[in-house]
């Protein structure tokens, strides 16, 4: 039952992690999350000028999309099954697997996410620096 408990705090940290995304993503595409130094994709690319800021959240919001989608959904699939081992009485460490397997696939995303942040704030630097 020690598992399912832990489990269950595992699949709080992702629907929190995914959270924390989804809001970043959604303040950056309205225009209400500028260019700062606490959230967002702060890399030396996407922090050089608003355009790559822009440019660079705007290329990863499909990585990003996944991992809130990913997140989530493997939070709620533990959640269930957690939950069902508390009534039962039952538990299993190899429940565990599942919320890592899903952060592991979270922080997978992000990183290609800031990959292509990173390529699309470089490539608005350049049509910039053209104008």
């Amino acid at each position: 039952m020690e598992a399912a408990g832990s489990s269950l705090v595992l699949a709080l940290g992702l629907v929190l992690i995914s959270g924390v995304v989804h809001g970043i993503q959604r303040s950056v595409a309205r225009g209400n999350l500028k260019r700062n130094g606490m959230l967002g994709i702060r890399t030396k690319v996407t922090m050089s000028s608003d355009e790559a800021w822009e440019a660079g959240h705007l290329a990863a919001r499909p990585w990003t999309r996944a991992g809130v989608w990913v997140g989530c959904s493997s939070a709620a699939v533990t959640a269930v099954i957690a939950t069902g081992q508390l009534i039962a009485g039952t538990g299993s460490p190899i429940l565990l697997l599942l919320p890592a397997a899903g952060l592991v696939v979270v922080v997978v995303l992000l990183l290609l996410g800031t990959r292509d942040a990173n390529a699309a704030g470089r490539a608005a630097k350049v049509s910039r620096s053209e104008d």
